[in-house]
């Protein structure tokens, strides 16, 4: 399995890919990221944007949720996206959006999400996406939109610290599923529906963010996890099993702050 090279970041241990919550990018870490999801977008084949996106919902609905191994499923999607993300720029790596943060609870969204345009003044690829499938249906969106909450009602660190306070798998998993749809329903739009969600590019930072609180609770409940008997179970269309994506290390990626507690 391949595992890539040093994450936008640079090296974390061990020369893993390192992903950074999406407000700590330098000015040069978000625009190498904006640029090659911008070219990711440009791809028409299986590495592109509109392929990977279409796999979550529209047109192969292939996603997992509300059941045991919805996280271990996420979790092997957004490690392919990234390998692809990766050869549109080297050493390109998924941000988080940490939505309990106190800047998440001000002014919303990142900024990193919501500019127009960049510095340079070309349009933020961050903003929105074009969704363009195969024989489009009468009231199929053909961009992504956004209409989101008060930024009062996201998750919060309490609510966060009460899941992965948690010790039983079973408990764990179906209690993150709660902040998971919250934060979908918040941002509403495109991503507050399942068949279009993963087309809009802030799906990528709440995904990363949902799969760095499983690795945290993998950090303090070593001993956890879904039953060894699911271990050797496919994560279709994705050629991995759960095994496989039961370690972030093995998968070549680290998180740049692993605290048990996130601070706003």
């Amino acid at each position: 399995m391949s595992t890539g090279g040093a994450g936008s970041g640079g090296a974390g241990v061990g020369g893993l890919r390192l992903r950074k919550n999406v407000n700590n990018l330098g000015s040069d870490e978000l625009a190498a990221f904006r640029q090659a999801v911008n070219s990711m977008m440009q791809v028409g084949d299986n590495r592109g944007y509109n392929f990977q996106a279409g796999i979550h919902g529209v047109p192969q609905f292939a996603c997992r949720h509300n059941v045991e191994l919805w996280l271990a499923w996420h979790r092997a999607y957004l490690y392919f996206f990234e390998l692809f993300l990766e050869d549109q720029g080297a050493g390109v790596t998924l941000p988080w959006w940490d939505w309990t943060s106190n800047s998440s609870h001000t002014d919303g969204l990142p900024s990193a999400y919501t500019d127009a345009v960049g510095p340079g003044g070309s349009p933020n690829p961050l903003l929105k996406a074009q969704i363009q499938v195969m024989n489009p249906q009468p009231g199929w969106p053909a961009e992504t939109s956004r209409n989101p909450d008060d930024p009062a009602n996201l998750p919060t660190v309490d609510d966060v610290n009460t899941i992965l306070a948690l010790t039983s798998w079973a408990d764990f998993w179906r209690q993150s599923v709660q902040p998971h749809n919250q934060v979908h329903g918040w941002v509403g739009g495109t991503m507050g529906v399942v068949p279009w969600s993963a087309y809009d590019p802030v799906f990528w930072a709440h995904h990363c963010m949902v799969d760095r609180l499983w690795y945290l609770w993998q950090v303090q409940n070593p001993n956890g996890g879904p039953d060894p008997m699911t271990l050797g179970k496919p994560l279709p269309p994705f050629n991995v099993t759960v095994g496989d994506v039961m370690d972030i290390h093995r998968l070549g990626y680290e998180y740049a702050s692993s605290e048990i507690v996130i601070q706003g």
